[in-house]
Formats: C-alpha cells, structure tokens, sequence
C-alpha cells in the first residue's frame, strides 16, 4: 500500500512493514501485526525477504521456462486496471462510479 505523502499516519502504521517499490515505500500489510509486534518478532523483519518485483519476475520466469501456469492472467490484469481507472475518475469527479460487468471483461 502506498501512501500520499501528506497524509496523517494512523496508529496501526506503527506496525506496519515497509518495502521498497522503484522510487516509494510502501507498506505491506502483515496479518495479526499487533500479536507479532508484542512478541517482539517484527523486529526480526518479518515480511517478504524480496521485493514484489523479484516474486513478479521470477513467477514470470518460471512460466516461460517451465510452462507453468502464470500467476495472474491478463483478464485478472485487465480487470485490476479497470477498477483503478474507475476508482481514480471516482475521486477525481468526487462522485460514486458504477463498476459494470462489461467493463471489467471488455477487451
């Protein structure tokens, strides 16, 4: 998750780990922080030991090598980028954007 520069931190954020995305930081949410964080085990850096464009690359890898089956699909992809494109025309316009079927399986 990336954040706006100027935006308040919250209180959970002080668990939160945080990775190296190109030239941002971002925070990569860790189930039950608070538990790991009172066990002291945050400290020893818990998280990915990657970062999320090595397991990209080498899921990528592993499929043009060995034929395996690819992690995320194009119409995975295709519909990720469409809900982004609507929540952004979302906040941009500050009114609701309705996502529809259509949209998210065009081609």
């Amino acid at each position: 998750m990336l954040k706006e520069a100027d935006s308040p931190t919250q209180g959970w954020e002080v668990y939160a780990n945080r990775q190296q995305f190109h030239n941002d930081e971002g925070i990569t949410l860790i189930a039950e922080a608070t538990k790991l964080a009172a066990q002291g085990k945050l400290q020893e850096g818990v998280g990915l030991p990657q970062s999320s464009l090595f397991y990209a690359l080498q899921d990528f890898a592993r499929s043009c090598m060995e034929g395996a089956e690819v992690a995320t699909s194009v119409e995975a992809g295709l519909r990720s980028t469409v809900v982004g494109i609507l929540a952004n025309r979302a906040i941009r316009r500050g009114e609701p954007v309705e996502v529809t079927q259509e949209a998210l399986s065009a081609g």
